[in-house]
């Protein structure tokens, strides 16, 4: 067998193991149903907590309201491609701070952190 063969075959049994659990899925109705939560549950349990936008650990023992706090990203946003909301390899963790700073962009890249003075 062919190593792109191979590959093919791994992409499709991840994609059946994903809709097997029945965590996602088009027929969601926003981000406050069953499926989200699952989702979301899903993610927390198997992504590791490392925010995705800027790098740094997430600590998840903080409530869900805090800057620092764990939350659910949408890498490529809603708005720019709506039918990926629930696709769970669009999914990351992010600092709740970190995900509210990007917001829609796409594009959006942490500032640098700012030196004491000009060197």
């Amino acid at each position: 067998m062919g190593q792109e063969v191979h590959d093919s075959l791994i992409c499709i049994c991840k994609i059946t193991w994903l809709n097997d659990l029945d965590i996602g899925g088009n027929d969601m109705k926003g981000r406050d149903g069953r499926q989200w939560r699952r989702l979301v549950a899903w993610a927390r349990k198997e992504l590791p907590p490392i925010c995705h936008i800027c790098g740094r650990a997430i600590d998840i023992s903080l409530p869900w309201n805090d800057r620092e706090g764990w939350t659910l990203d949408h890498r490529v946003p809603i708005a720019v491609a709506p039918h990926l909301a629930e696709t769970p390899g669009n999914l990351a963790p992010a600092h709740r701070g970190c995900n509210s700073r990007k917001g829609a962009n796409p594009s959006y890249r942490p500032d640098k952190p700012r030196q004491s003075r000009v060197w």
